[in-house]
């Protein structure tokens, strides 16, 4: 239960500062106020499904057997690097996330999650590269909506990785 609060208030705080980040780049204060509450609003779907899947019910947890010592360790990558977030160490937490994708390069939640952390952290370039990679394992998995969704937050720190993401994605057997 500790797990899936802190969780959510990192989300919350992740999407907080993502409306309030894109609201910097309007002089109007209505198309601020549109424009910052479209992308929380998109965001927060991401991150919902994200946290949905990755701490799922607690129910789900006291059902299943133990996992293995090595699915053990992954696991706690991810759990470690969200409570060093929770915590304040940013430095901790993105390197934690780089070693759970260099184990798994295919693990969409880490990969938000850690583009996430870079967005929090100011480090809007290396933010964009990791959204970029996310929403490319998005489609790979045929979640081409929920990768869309990233073409926007991309844009705000790399119009050119925008561009190049919403190419690839028109040119996806599914798009």
């Amino acid at each position: 239960m500790a797990s899936r609060i802190l969780t959510w208030a990192f989300y919350l705080a992740v999407l907080y500062l993502v409306g309030v980040w894109t609201g910097l780049f309007s002089s109007d204060p209505r198309t601020w106020w549109r424009d910052g509450e479209a992308t929380s609003r998109s965001a927060f779907a991401v991150a919902r499904h994200w946290v949905d899947k990755s701490i799922g019910d607690d129910s789900e947890v006291s059902a299943t057997a133990s996992p293995t010592p090595k699915a053990s360790a992954e696991a706690d990558l991810k759990v470690n690097a969200r409570l060093a977030f929770a915590r304040g160490d940013v430095t901790e937490a993105i390197e934690l996330y780089r070693q759970r994708l260099q184990r798994n390069p295919d693990d969409v939640d880490a990969s938000g999650e850690l583009a996430n952390v870079y967005l929090s952290a100011g480090r809007l370039q290396e933010s964009a590269q990791a959204f970029y990679l996310t929403a490319r394992l998005l489609a790979q998995n045929g979640a081409l909506a929920q990768a869309h969704s990233f073409v926007a937050i991309i844009r705000r720190s790399d119009g050119a990785l925008a561009d190049k993401l919403e190419a690839e994605l028109k040119a996806s057997p599914q798009g």
